[in-house]
């Protein structure tokens, strides 16, 4: 049955009121965790920060504190599974934003162990130098920082039990905070505020005594692929797989108390099995754990969480009654999937409650019209070979070019662009936006040059009953429905995150807010994110034809797309379980993950808002301009051109 735009706006608006208070209600442990989001200022800039206070955590019951961090181009909200089942404990967690990420601000932070006489650390040479050029720089993007506020301005936190973790990125940034206090605390003029850290599929080197008077616990995924750069690093030296590389990390923990530091042949076996908790001579833990899982499902991974939450319970002696086991994240994750699948359902249904007022009424065509403009059946043999092949080949041929086109460095290195992993997905946006412009030109030339008009492919503004100046009309319309549409859409996630604390993510796929700062970024890639919307547009309305079933073209299209984009990781990971190591080294292959039900969701949403139309702009315009943002959004953006580090 056919339901009015309405209809399907109504239904979006209540997916997303569900998913936000669902979320809300799970994070928040049914109220018992006071959540609240806040801005530190720091001497660089500052720094977003959000805030899990349990309601038993006073300044007569100080509750221990962790700091958790996340990942490269992540933001906050990615940490909110470990977030979750900490306070729910009774830890008070902050979860932050490190420069350059979500709401925080763009600016390097410079963290030094100093002494009484204002001389700084090196630790190459274990000793003071006057000059911070020659001295170890422990960069931690704004965890210490945090730490510092946590210990200094937080009087419901035990001061003597903090705690830090962090995944990937914000693994390397709660070692160096580890490391840091480590110094400060020995030869500096502090003290040691860190009592655990919990590393997340993190590869920062720590030297022998580092850890002294910390417990510290890792995870690490038998799949996970950023450790592919430690194993080339170590061929010729006896590791044939990321699991025996795995091995000598977990030997070099248990025996040498230091990581990534000593070459293989120099690491003992310990005897120590994973996850079995070993305690040093000073009672602190030491205890390495690993899943089957890869780099970015140490997110979302019940055993991982499982494991960070019981070396946090450890450390603090705490008994809370709920085993590390025993999870709720998953409730939350599910409430979030609803609230961004409303979100993308309220983009079209919006949008074509909005082409029925009066204003934006002359851009609406009839059903009678789309069906019209549709080219016939495919009928010849060669036809029909060429109709299946262009479905199938610009459905998996994106796939195979992901690892060439997000390699290439004319955007990368251009001055112009200021993220490499956003100038890394924008030539790949670009490059099969171009290649499915160029398959439709050509299928133009060789089938549809003497019967076609610009009208069949949904170029055309122009009625039969248009003037030059209607066109004009027309096109501006267009442009400004376009615009009001994205900035109502988004402005439900600004509102979710403002009164709930709570943005619209599922797995690697998530839309969260963003600065201004970040946003003065945009304008540098979203031409090339309006080419690719266009391609898409195009290609995919050249699959429906005359007399085929609507919703059945739909499907298939929609699926092919998905399932061709994530071809190549059927062979990566497969070869990964079977031998420990992928069938062939394609680096950032894991970053499809949120482009495989992103290009599912496009096509669909081209295809209704072509519907309304009779033509591209509309379609092309709105998921442009969304996507764009939403990707850019989830990124890092830096005005330095290389990750700064130590």
């Amino acid at each position: 049955m056919k339901k009015s735009a309405k209809f399907w706006l109504v239904i979006a608006l209540c997916l997303c009121l569900i998913g936000t208070l669902g979320a809300s209600f799970v994070q928040s442990s049914g109220g018992k965790v006071e959540i609240r989001q806040q801005t530190l200022e720091t001497p660089y800039g500052p720094l977003n920060i959000l805030i899990y206070k349990p309601k038993t955590a006073t300044v007569d019951n100080p509750a221990p504190g962790v700091v958790v961090c996340s990942g490269m181009c992540d933001n906050l909200q990615k940490q909110a599974d470990y977030a979750v089942e900490l306070s729910r404990r009774g830890c008070v967690v902050v979860a932050m934003d490190q420069v350059y990420h979500g709401n925080s601000g763009e600016f390097a932070t410079e963290q030094y162990v100093t002494n009484d006489e204002g001389r700084y650390f090196d630790v190459k040479t274990q000793s003071f130098v006057d000059s911070k050029a020659d001295a170890t720089n422990f960069q931690s993007h704004g965890m210490i920082e945090v730490v510092e506020y946590m210990y200094n301005c937080m009087g419901y936190v035990d001061k003597d039990r903090i705690g830090c973790t962090g995944h990937s990125q914000g693994g390397v940034n709660a070692t160096r905070t580890m490391r840091f206090y480590h110094y400060q605390g020995t030869v500096g003029d502090g003290i040691n505020k860190i009592h655990a850290m919990f590393s997340q599929s993190c590869n920062e080197a720590t030297l022998p005594g580092e850890m002294d008077g910390v417990d510290v616990g890792y995870i690490i995924g038998q799949n996970d692929e950023i450790f592919l750069f430690t194993y080339y690093a170590q061929l010729g030296k006896g590791l044939n797989s990321i699991p025996e590389v795995l091995e000598w990390h977990k030997n070099e923990l248990m025996t040498n108390e230091a990581m990534y530091y000593a070459e293989p042949a120099d690491v003992k076996d310990s005897g120590v099995s994973y996850s079995e908790y070993v305690y040093n001579k000073d009672g602190d833990i030491r205890v390495f754990n690993t899943n089957s899982g890869d780099h970015c499902v140490q997110h979302w991974s019940p055993s991982a969480i499982a494991y960070g939450t019981d070396l946090f319970m450890r450390s603090f002696d705490m008994n809370p009654g709920i085993e590390p086991t025993k999870q709720v994240w998953q409730i939350k994750e599910f409430f979030n999937g609803v609230g961004l699948l409303g979100f993308f359902m309220f983009i079209g249904a919006f949008a074509g409650v909005m082409i029925q007022t009066p204003f934006f009424k002359t851009l609406a065509v009839s059903e009678e019209t789309v069906e019209e403009r549709k080219f016939e059946k495919p009928s010849t043999t060669v036809e029909k070979v060429v109709y299946w092949a262009g479905i199938i080949i610009l459905g998996f041929l994106p796939g195979f070019l992901f690892p060439t086109l997000m390699g290439q460095s004319w955007m990368t290195n251009n001055m112009a662009f200021s993220d490499q992993t956003m100038s890394q997905f924008t030539q790949f946006v670009f490059g099969t936006g171009l290649i499915m412009i160029a398959f439709v030109i050509l299928v133009y030339f060789v089938f549809f040059r003497k019967k076609a008009t610009a009208a069949n492919f949904g170029l055309s503004f122009k009625g039969e009953a248009d003037s030059d100046e209607s066109v004009l009309v027309k096109i501006c319309k267009t442009i400004l429905l376009a615009l009001i549409v994205c900035v109502v859409s988004y402005s439900i996630v600004f509102i979710s995150v403002g009164l709930f604390n709570v943005d619209y993510r599922f797995f690697e796929m998530g839309v969260c807010t963003f600065t201004w700062q970040k946003f003065s970024h945009y304008f540098a890639y979203i031409i090339f994110w309006l080419v690719w919307a266009a391609g898409v547009a195009l290609a995919g309305n050249l699959n429906y034809r005359k007399g085929m079933n609507e919703r059945a073209v739909m499907a298939i299209t929609s699926v092919i797309n998905a399932v061709g984009l994530g071809v190549l990781l059927i062979p990566y990971y497969t070869s990964f379980a079977r031998n420990g190591l992928p069938a062939k080294d394609y680096g950032d292959i894991y970053r499809t993950f949120p482009m495989i039900p992103t290009i599912a969701i496009v096509t669909l949403l081209s295809r209704r808002l072509y519907k309304k139309t009779g033509n591209i702009w509309l379609s092309t315009l709105i998921v442009g301009l969304m996507i764009c943002l939403i990707t850019l959004a989830n990124l890092a953006t830096f005005h330095f051109w290389t990750w700064p580090g130590l």
